[in-house]
């Protein structure tokens, strides 16, 4: 048993200035750990178990150029029983934290330091994240020495233990506990918390029952006093569904319930003439919530249905009341949602009337109040909806211009209150498009820039509110695209680093709620983008394996609504993209049958929205790639399979003359020289000068290709003679 000291300090946290949020995250979630009242006087190896961590000792100031420690660092190091060190490549470069590390070794503590990693990797001669202190051993004159020690540390990295075990390693090390009895009483008391929190949630329903049942009864004396309790009674239950819905581990179809409840209730009153204009902005309130619910767990169609109640209740209250600001501040909100959900229907005209809409009447409000923060905040969304349908029209100029006029608002918020975390994320949003345009047109320096933005916002403000579901989703976004930027520059495993960050941080937010159909897409979208690079960099098994782990996910997804087009879009390029890898691999029979399964899935979206662009574009890309899987087999001296290939190829676009030269490519292998030479010439001389040279150079690619595999035929000579103006 350890001797007990009267320590000033539990512990003292040494970190880099430069991992300032990573230190008030640490500090904070030690002070305001609940230690259970069953574990407090336990004697442990290091001694008594105290009621509290507090206190921990942060040096707030910037010791980046200074070597020694000042009196006030000197003395908290030698009042404070542990060191827990925040690794990371900057602390590894910090003078000041080794100096922290060695000097409290020097004292006899070397067994009570605790390290945490939150970034970079140990042994990494790049990204060292351990400094010397912690590598080598001192000595007895308080130098390091040649002598390694492998330090054990705690994992805060998503691809490690993540922030929360993390955070229980560190405290089960001050306490001197095993780390499951910190756990399970960790977890008993998140399951204590959530029970809590539900059992409240009922009696407020319970009582909002309660006040219909009574106002059914005594409705012409109480009618008023029930719309005052109905009211505050209402908010209360929806603030704490809104709440619900961001905190991981409480399901969806949860808050869907309590929504759908409250939600009958309100009907209820309504039915019997118990309303007034503010339960019924309050009903449309609660309707929008319970839209965003919905379209989180996937059902577009109820998510669509409880918008256009919300749309209709708002613009009722404005034809009596048209002056209402607040009224009109939601109706805007609702048409950008009403817009939102068309854009996910392929209804892009009409998702675009409802954007304009919605700008409209937020450019008014800013106009009669422009110091009133919500207007401008709401004018930056309606600025980001119509950026994102240009940009989808490849309109990329006025999509910039769309985002740029957001990210000008959004700055000017977050000057106003830079503690507003709503103004944060909703810039690091506005950071992210502009991104996304820059990198759609080559520009990847600045949309690097723009999305690094983006991710370091989402950091800030998870490590402030861990747990909270958007936050972490932020990050996962903006990981996902540093990765993409990363990709599109080949430097592959910087590439890789995000995506398996985001991909992390996503895999765990699905499992905290399989009901949420959008967690589940987005472990879809990185599983995706990490086949891509593993194709690019000719990792071909690793490269099937990740695309049919997002196609299981896809496929589950459109089985639940099988007329979802973005969902459908992305299973047609997964399907795709496994058929390209299994080409690369010469499986040519499997890559047919995937190449199919893709085609299928667009010739059928093209019929049900035959004025929709994007289908067109993308039915076009896969038989590009169908029609070349033709050469393959021909290559492989299957001409069957291939002239089989170019039919369907043909029919299924059959305004695209470059695929005649896979039907005469087969043909002539096939020995059918007449119909082959017929075809060459044929389409040779029935097009404009320039066509005929694409046409000319078709056919000669294929001709060179054919000759590298040793595949030749007099007719192939007899074509590029006449080609090459002999003939």
């Amino acid at each position: 048993m350890a001797e007990t000291t009267p320590f000033r300090y539990r512990a003292f946290l040494s970190y880099s200035h430069r991992d300032t949020s990573w230190g008030k995250w640490l500090h904070a979630g030690l002070e305001g750990f609940h230690i259970d009242k069953d574990l407090v006087g336990r004697h442990t190896p290091v001694g008594v178990v105290p009621k509290t961590l507090r206190p921990i000792f942060r040096d707030r100031e910037d010791f980046s150029a200074g070597h020694s420690l000042n009196e006030q660092t000197e003395d908290a190091l030698q009042s404070s029983q542990f060191v827990v060190v925040i690794c990371s490549p900057n602390s590894a470069r910090s003078q000041y934290v080794n100096e922290e590390i060695r000097r409290f070794k020097e004292l006899g503590r070397g067994g009570s330091v605790i390290p945490i990693i939150v970034d970079g990797e140990p042994g990494d001669p790049v990204r060292e994240c351990f400094p010397p202190a912690l590598r080598f051993k001192i000595g007895p004159d308080g130098k390091l020495t040649d002598e390694h020690e492998e330090p054990i540390a705690a994992d805060a990295r998503p691809q490690g233990d993540g922030k929360d075990v993390a955070r229980l390693k560190v405290v089960a090390g001050l306490l001197g506990l095993g780390f499951d009895d910190i756990v399970r009483r960790a977890e008993r008391a998140r399951r204590r918390r959530l029970r809590n929190w539900v059992a409240a949630l009922a009696l407020l329903v319970v009582i909002f029952a309660g006040l219909a049942v009574y106002a059914e009864t005594e409705r012409r004396r109480a009618i008023e006093t029930l719309n005052a309790a109905t009211q505050t009674s209402n908010n209360r239950i929806y603030d704490l569904a809104v709440r619900f819905r961001t905190q991981m581990g409480v399901p969806a179809a949860l808050v869907k319930d309590i929504l759908g409840r409250t939600q009958k209730l309100q009907d209820q009153l309504t039915a019997s003439g118990q309303t007034s204009s503010d339960l019924q902005q309050s009903r449309a309130s609660a309707l929008a919530e319970t839209s965003l619910t919905l379209s989180d767990i996937g059902d577009r169609d109820g998510a669509f249905a409880a918008t256009d109640r919300a749309r209709q209740i708002l613009e009722g209250l404005l034809a009596k009341n048209p002056r209402n600001t607040g009224w009109q501040l939601d109706l805007s909100t609702d048409y950008m949602r009403m817009g939102d959900l068309l854009f996910g229907m392929g209804e892009r005209d009409n998702a675009l009337a409802n954007y304009e809409k919605a700008r409209a009447m937020n450019e008014s409000l800013v106009a009669a109040d422009e110091k009133n923060e919500k207007f401008q905040d709401n004018l930056a969304v309606s600025y980001i909806k119509i950026g994102e349908l240009l940009g989808n029209e490849g309109k990329l100029d006025d999509a910039l211009a769309a985002f740029l006029k957001s990210t000008t608002i959004r700055e000017a918020l977050v000057d106003r209150d830079k503690l507003n975390a709503d103004w944060w994320r909703n810039l690091g949003a506005s950071y992210e498009r502009v991104g996304m345009v820059l990198g759609t047109q080559g520009k990847l320096d600045d949309a690097l820039a723009a999305f690094k933005k983006r991710v370091e916002i989402a950091q800030a403000l998870s490590d402030q509110v861990p747990g909270n579901t958007e936050y972490l989703r932020d990050l996962s976004v903006g990981e996902n695209q540093i990765g993409a930027v990363y990709l599109a520059q080949s430097k592959f495993d910087d590439a890789l680093a995000e995506f398996q960050k985001a991909l992390a941080v996503r895999q765990k937010l699905a499992a905290s709620d399989k009901d949420n159909l959008r967690w589940l897409l987005d472990v879809a979208v990185t599983d995706n983008e990490i086949g891509r690079l593993q194709l690019v960099a000719e990792k071909f098994d690793d490269a099937l394996a990740s695309y049919r782990q997002a196609l299981a996910i896809e496929q589950k997804l459109v089985a639940q609504d099988k007329n979802n087009p973005d969902w459908l879009n992305r299973l047609y390029n997964t399907q795709l993209s496994i058929g390209l890898v299994q080409a690369r691999q010469d499986a040519l029979d499997d890559a047919k049958k995937s190449f199919l399964d893709s085609l299928t899935i667009a010739e059928a979206q093209i019929k049900a929205h035959p004025q929709d662009p994007q289908w067109q574009d993308d039915l076009q890309h896969g038989i590009r790639l169908f029609g070349i899987l033709s050469n393959s087999y021909a290559l492989d001296r299957k001409f069957d399979q291939a002239l089989d290939v170019a039919e369907q190829s043909i029919r299924l676009a059959p305004g695209k003359v470059w695929l005649q030269s896979n039907r005469a490519n087969a043909l002539m292998f096939l020995g059918r020289t007449d119909e082959a030479r017929t075809i060459y010439l044929q389409y040779r001389g029935q097009q404009n000068v320039k066509d005929q040279k694409s046409w000319e150079k078709f056919v000669l690619d294929d001709f060179a290709e054919f000759r590298t595999e040793g595949l030749t035929s007099p007719l192939m000579d007899e074509i590029e003679k006449q080609f090459n103006g002999g003939g």
